[in-house]
């Protein structure tokens, strides 16, 4: 009896409701419409209102809070991201990016000491998903790891950790893509430029 009530719950928990597939949808259109015609002001406060909706029909969809963040970050609305993004970490405490994000636009606003606790607190997160995660998730958690210790230790430690990321895994895609964000990282650039 408990199997079939597992099963049952599992089968519940896999199949997409159909606000959650309303609320993808939205995201989905509020991405496209955002980025199709960058042009158009207008863009935004429409992509906004689609995701604001999505979130509306399905609270814990973690990917329309994340494009909230990106776009509103892209318009240089830091303080309002932060927001946004502490609603992320009530639904998804553990959604590596988040606190590292809130500690990016928290150094940008002259917050040093909140944005170092947010790094490490991301950088504890990052190495236990790292021991316990899966397979196909290492490398891009490795690299974030990397990234993560150019804030907490200096880049030139975060830079040769991913060297020997590199050096480990030479044809991993990831990889190639990622190395330019490590070659030549200015981060006083990169917080002056961040969520600006």
């Amino acid at each position: 009896m408990q199997w079939i009530q597992c099963c049952l719950l599992l089968l519940m928990v896999c199949v997409q409701t159909p606000e959650r597939q309303r609320a993808k949808e939205l995201n989905d259109k509020a991405i496209e419409i955002y980025y199709t015609n960058l042009t158009d002001k207008s863009r935004l406060q429409k992509a906004l209102q689609l995701l604001d909706e999505a979130i509306k029909l399905d609270s814990l969809y973690d990917v329309a809070y994340w494009n909230k963040v990106t776009l509103l970050c892209n318009a240089g609305e830091g303080e309002v991201a932060l927001k946004v993004l502490d609603q992320l970490l009530v639904i998804a405490p553990d959604f590596i990016g988040t606190l590292s994000m809130q500690g990016h636009i928290l150094e940008r606003m002259g917050r040093p000491a909140e944005a170092q606790a947010k790094y490490r607190h991301e950088l504890d997160q990052c190495e236990k998903a790292i021991k316990k995660g899966l397979d196909s998730l290492k490398v891009p958690l490795r690299i974030s790891r990397a990234f993560l210790l150019m804030f907490v230790k200096g880049v030139a430690v975060g830079v040769r950790e991913f060297e020997k990321i590199a050096a480990q895994y030479p044809e991993d895609k990831y990889v190639i893509m990622q190395r330019e964000t490590f070659e030549g990282f200015d981060r006083k650039k990169f917080i002056e430029d961040f969520c600006n």
